[in-house]
């Protein structure tokens, strides 16, 4: 007797389902492996504390450098929704011949770190630091 027609698109639905939960765990472990923790940006801030321990930071203020070709409003929105805009500026990078934006945000102290972890991880965000005294 032959299997009815309904049993085999079950049986294909079920092997489907198990296909795709052990290519869900696959990727899961291949993102603990190369990224050496969760892929989600929860280790960040103890490495920033870690990395701005003992420095002169300016209380408040965090400096995004945006990449190149980011336009003037992309940079603003993304500085404004992150803390105040204090100031904003274009830097010349001679050794690749482009203009960067520069914003300089009010965030609370408390904020911080975190807002620095979260603007690193914007595509538009060449890199984010909290400002600090330069050393005489």
């Amino acid at each position: 007797m032959f299997p009815k027609p309904w049993a085999r698109k079950a049986e294909k639905r079920r092997k489907n389902l198990i296909l795709g939960v052990a290519a869900l765990a696959v990727i899961a472990v291949a993102a603990l492996v190369l990224f050496g923790g969760s892929p989600i940006v929860g280790g960040c801030v103890a490495e920033q504390t870690a990395l701005y321990q003992g420095a002169d930071l300016i209380p408040n203020t965090v400096i995004i450098r945006f990449q190149p070709g980011v336009v003037e409003r992309t940079a603003l929105s993304i500085g404004s929704a992150y803390g105040q805009v204090k100031q904003f500026n274009t830097t010349y990078d001679p050794s690749r011949d482009v203009d960067h934006y520069n914003v300089l945000i009010e965030v609370p102290d408390a904020k911080k770190l975190q807002a620095v972890c979260d603007l690193e991880q914007k595509p538009e965000v060449e890199m984010a630091f909290p400002q600090r005294h330069l050393p005489q």
